[in-house]
């Protein structure tokens, strides 16, 4: 036997350390940490070797690397690590992809962005 049972919350949480990351993606905007000790950076922000980190843009445009339904582990240009991307449309491994800004309003800066393909600029065929 099951019940049913729906739950709807609602509540405010800071983005604490991370504003300035999900600021950035909330403006279409791909803001990496990057390690004062060893230059390692990251989108999105990782732990680094120390306290010591900077907030660093990258370009927003980067290169698939394994794609699925809807997602894909992107290689940011200029970033040290893959991250995890929702994509539009399909693409294959090796295509480059360009971060977008999602329309209209978003319940979370995390959804404030999406990857479609990089047709505007001279690396797309790469």
């Amino acid at each position: 036997m099951t019940i049913r049972i729906d739950m709807h919350f609602r509540y405010q949480h800071p983005l604490g350390a991370r504003a300035p990351y999900f600021e950035g993606l909330s403006q279409g905007r791909a803001i990496a940490s990057r390690c004062g000790e060893c230059g390692r950076v990251s989108f999105a922000p990782a732990r680094c070797c120390t306290p010591d980190f900077q907030w660093h843009e990258l370009r927003g445009t980067g290169r698939v690397v394994a794609a699925t339904d809807g997602f894909a582990l992107i290689a940011m240009d200029g970033a040290d690590n893959l991250t995890l991307g929702v994509l539009q449309g399909s693409t294959a491994t090796g295509q480059r992809v360009r971060l977008a800004l999602a329309p209209g309003p978003v319940e979370h800066p995390s959804r404030a962005v999406f990857f479609q393909v990089d047709t505007g600029s001279c690396m797309a065929s790469e």
